[in-house]
């Protein structure tokens, strides 16, 4: 059960790194992609 709400919260983290870089008119698209790729526990630690 951690794994899965960890997954959220890295997610959430990536989101709102895209609506900063959105309001400053910076290319966000990379970032959408790796939001996508985050995978249980964020084993693959895109958090970083």
């Amino acid at each position: 059960m951690i794994k899965p709400a960890w997954k959220h919260v890295v997610i959430a983290k990536i989101r709102m790194q895209v609506a900063a870089l959105e309001a400053h008119g910076h290319a966000h698209a990379p970032l959408e992609m790796m939001a996508r790729k985050v995978s249980s526990g964020d084993s693959s630690n895109l958090e970083a």
